[in-house]
């Protein structure tokens, strides 16, 4: 059962090790996330953005499942950066062909929109899509004579123009005929706007202005802080980077790989819990062993001496052994001696009848020669019981 502690002991300590290695690895933020992603500290990442919006005061939060009713409050801010992995954005015919039945039960809703977009835009919400990717119906086409974009619609009057990192615009014709431009570069739209009951939409063709390595220098701050507007949520979409958390945490660890060994190290854990729920056999002795070697070499001569003396022979060896240990200690010598002996040998309590079988004479003999030497030694033992 030592083997199996060991086991469980060096699991552990390996999860501890590359918990700390991973956590203190600058470069993971880099590696194991998307680009668009608040989580990447790349240059491609939006961690700046976030980062940025928290301290100044925004309460900027990530949103890691689909967008669904309730989820986020009605003024909040939902931005999505990046390829739309999910099909969110569909015209009116595409929709119907994905989910006729559910769409024939909910109310007409604004196009490029699905039903929990809708109704949350309409409630007061603000959506903005920053896509470098066709999506949809929406397409761009890049003329990259310019790299400053106006601002063609009366909006935001701290800053008319912003640089921008890519020369990338939408084809209006393929924008909704409700949407117009807020800001233009060599003609062609942007940064775009619909509004839709209390809320409205805003689609950006740039994402890369929101990036780490633009955000600072392509004027992306006043954009982004704009967009943001003041005391409202903003909830960065993460769901189409992946990090879906409605599935919870199982599904993530088998999309990483971790299902066998988790079923594996669970097995084991089932194994060692019920192989000590029940003892087979005697129990183990846990503790080392602390006698000296002398206790054995002690038993293993009187084993001898038992086997090699009869009971009177080793009880006169014990006598010669008392005498001796009198003589040592107290100097005397002749008839004092064997006097002192005798004096330590007389108990009054114990009589030797003639009935008394040999056996219990030699128990009775050692006894006495037991307490002589209890009383030489002050009370302590000098020699142990054969």
């Amino acid at each position: 059962m030592r083997r199996w502690s060991w086991v469980v002991v060096a699991v552990a300590a390996f999860f501890v090790v590359a918990v700390a290695w991973i956590g203190n690895d600058r470069k993971v933020g880099e590696r194991a996330f998307d680009e668009f992603s608040v989580e990447n500290t790349s240059d491609s990442g939006l961690s700046l953005a976030f980062r940025y919006l928290q301290r100044t005061g925004h309460r900027a939060m990530r949103l890691d499942e689909p967008l669904r009713p309730k989820i986020i409050p009605s003024n909040a801010v939902l931005i999505r950066a990046g390829t739309m992995m999910d099909a969110s954005f569909f015209d009116d015919e595409e929709r119907e062909e994905k989910s006729p039945k559910r769409i024939k039960r909910l109310k007409p809703v604004a196009p490029l929109l699905t039903p929990f977009e809708d109704e949350f835009v309409r409630g007061g919400g603000r959506l903005v899509v920053a896509s470098n990717e066709k999506f949809g119906s929406i397409d761009f086409r890049v003329d990259p004579r310019d790299k400053v974009a106006k601002k063609v619609f009366p909006i935001w009057p701290e800053f008319d123009t912003i640089a921008i990192p890519t020369a990338r615009q939408f084809i209006a014709r393929t924008l909704p005929t409700t949407m117009h431009a807020v800001f233009t570069e060599s003609g062609s739209p942007v940064v775009a706007r619909m509004t839709i009951g209390r809320g409205d939409v805003f689609l950006i063709s740039i994402p890369e202005i929101f990036q780490n390595q633009h955000l600072r220098a392509q004027n992306g701050l006043p954009l982004l802080t704009a967009l943001a507007g003041a005391n409202r949520p903003v909830y960065f979409d993460e769901s189409i980077h992946g990090f879906e958390s409605s599935d919870g945490s199982v599904a993530l660890m088998k999309e990483w790989g971790l299902g066998p060994f988790l079923f594996v190290l669970a097995l084991i854990g089932i194994v060692y819990f019920w192989r000590n729920a029940k003892s087979i056999g005697p129990r183990e002795d846990d503790y080392r062993e602390t006698r000296s070697d002398a206790v054995d070499l002690v038993r293993s001569l009187g084993a001898l001496y038992e086997s090699a003396t009869s009971e009177h022979e080793a009880i006169v060896m014990y006598r010669e052994a008392l005498t001796r240990s009198v003589a040592a200690q107290t100097g005397l010598r002749g008839d004092a001696l064997h006097q002192r002996v005798a004096t330590l040998l007389r108990s009054p309590e114990r009589k030797t009848g003639s009935s008394t079988s040999p056996s219990q004479r030699f128990k009775q003999q050692l006894e006495a020669l037991n307490e002589a030497f209890k009383a030489l030694a002050g009370g302590h033992h000098h020699a142990n019981h054969r």
